[in-house]
């Protein structure tokens, strides 16, 4: 009589290690968000962050009240554009690993969570870096224009991608370092920067 009730036992004590077992992999598995969340790599400014497709680095911050810039295609036409906010211009360069590719996402991570994609109330301006086509181990430099309260600067930290759409590729984020906002210029010219 003793052996199968310690059979019973010893099933017992095996189904519910067996269950505990399977509750512990499922709280550890990922949910879908993280399992398709980019791959961050992180760097600092003035240092090159590689992913998969490029490589880029944070060269210069600068902030402005307005923009001056010329139509495309026609320099002697000089529009100017204001901001609510404050206008941040990211100076940076940025290149191809191994072939040509374009910079697909420009966006400001904030610390309290809030994104801010490239603005897009430069549509005349002149190309950004994120317009152009990046070749192998050829550096390009140029502005990246993001227009964001005041309040968003502090801690803040540069997000590019290759493409918004393929969530299993590289995103890249540096620490744009400023720990205060910096005081903004009256105007940032992209006619003669």
């Amino acid at each position: 009589m003793s052996t199968p009730r310690r059979f019973r036992w010893s099933a017992l004590l095996a189904s519910a290690a067996t269950l505990a077992l399977l509750l512990a992999m499922r709280e550890s598995m990922p949910n879908y968000n993280a399992r398709m969340a980019p791959i961050v790599e992180r760097g600092a400014p003035g240092e090159y962050v590689h992913g998969r497709r490029f490589a880029a680095r944070v060269t210069a911050v600068e902030t402005a009240r307005m923009l001056r810039f010329a139509h495309s295609g026609t320099p002697d036409s000089v529009e100017q554009r204001d901001s609510s906010g404050v206008w941040l211009i990211v100076q940076a360069s940025a290149m191809a690993v191994q072939e040509p590719t374009l910079i697909g996402s420009a966006a400001i991570l904030t610390r309290d969570g809030r994104r801010y994609e490239q603005s897009g109330r430069l549509y005349n301006a002149p190309a950004t870096l994120a317009a152009r086509e990046l070749q192998a181990g050829v550096a390009s430099a140029g502005v990246l224009i993001f227009e964001l309260p005041v309040d968003a600067l502090a801690g803040a930290w540069l997000a590019l991608a290759a493409n918004r759409i393929d969530p299993l590729d590289s995103e890249l984020q540096i620490d744009l370092a400023l720990a205060a906002p910096p005081l903004p210029r009256e105007f940032y010219d992209l006619v003669r920067p």
